[in-house]
């Protein structure tokens, strides 16, 4: 840090090194494989030789940094930074020790388990096909359909319709309907149906729901809702960040 010198830094088969580049030239030359502009500011204020300074003489000498970089393939893959600062054994100058590992496959299936963990599942109930009742399983505590109890399915998908947006309410009339589920669930093992409601507040929620066979007597259906906003817009942002 005291000189500037890139003693050893390679990126897949290019080497800061060997091209005689100063520190801030490799930092900024790295950077620019970052596609995310906040991601890429993080990056370059955390290697800064000041910013690395301060962090050894406050006593903190290791840190990570993790974002998705592009390889020089053009893959954008998730990648964890280490930095480790230290006395250099030979000169005594201060030197940081860094290196970079692809977490991809690791963090991928962290964000999965995130968005598992994140999915709120607000509501499940069993439909009786043959007298087309309801009995829920779980809900709200705020909602009219308590649970332990068994209602009209009709009901269900009267409320179901009310609360959907008005842009969503012929979809949710039709998808919601026993026949067309059944229909579809000749066809397949699962009816997926995804609308938008508002909430209290006015704010729009997303919604997905998710119904099948309870087993392979077809007597039964399961229905499951679940509020995906969060995830939706999460989705959106990685989206955004990709272009």
């Amino acid at each position: 840090l005291d000189t500037e010198e890139i003693l050893e830094w390679n990126y897949e088969n290019k080497s800061y090194a060997a091209a005689g580049m100063k520190l801030y030239e490799g930092i900024a030359d790295a950077a620019t494989h970052i596609p995310d502009e906040q991601a890429r500011n993080t990056y370059l204020a955390h290697l800064q030789k000041n910013y690395l300074r301060d962090q050894y003489e406050q006593g903190n000498h290791a840190f990570t940094l993790e974002y998705k970089r592009r390889t020089l393939a053009g893959k954008l893959v998730w990648v964890r930074t280490y930095v480790n600062i230290t006395k250099h054994y030979d000169t005594g100058h201060l030197a940081a020790y860094v290196y970079t590992r692809d977490i991809d496959k690791v963090k991928n299936r962290q964000l999965a388990l995130d968005g598992i963990v994140k999915e709120e599942i607000e509501y499940i109930c069993l439909i009786d096909v043959g007298d087309q009742s309801e009995y829920i399983v779980k809900n709200r505590p705020d909602c009219e359909f308590l649970v332990g109890h068994t209602y009209p399915y009709e009901l269900l998908a009267d409320c179901v319709a009310g609360h959907a947006v008005a842009a969503d309410r012929a979809l949710v009339q039709k998808c919601f309907s026993l026949a067309y589920i059944t229909g579809q669930l000749d066809r397949g093992e699962t009816v997926v149906v995804y609308y938008r409601e508002a909430d209290p507040s006015g704010q729009i929620r997303r919604k997905r729901t998710t119904i099948y066979y309870l087993d392979e007597r077809r007597e039964k259906l399961v229905y499951v809702r679940s509020d995906i906003t969060e995830l939706y817009d999460e989705e959106q942002r990685q989206k955004q960040q990709q272009k």
